[in-house]
């Protein structure tokens, strides 16, 4: 298993300004894309049908 990469400090801070700024429906569509794409990619079968 790989280590997973972080990013700097800097670039940590300019995507929490990003988030923080975001309304509660931006906020709540980007979470389920978000969702759909970490699962998708976790459980392949899953997402293209599979049972």
């Amino acid at each position: 298993m790989t280590t997973p990469k972080r990013l700097p400090e800097d670039e940590l801070k300019k995507t929490a300004t990003f988030f923080d700024g975001l309304r509660q429906d931006q906020a709540d569509n980007l979470a389920a894309g978000l969702f759909g794409i970490y699962t998708s990619v976790r459980c392949p079968r899953t997402a293209m049908g599979a049972a």
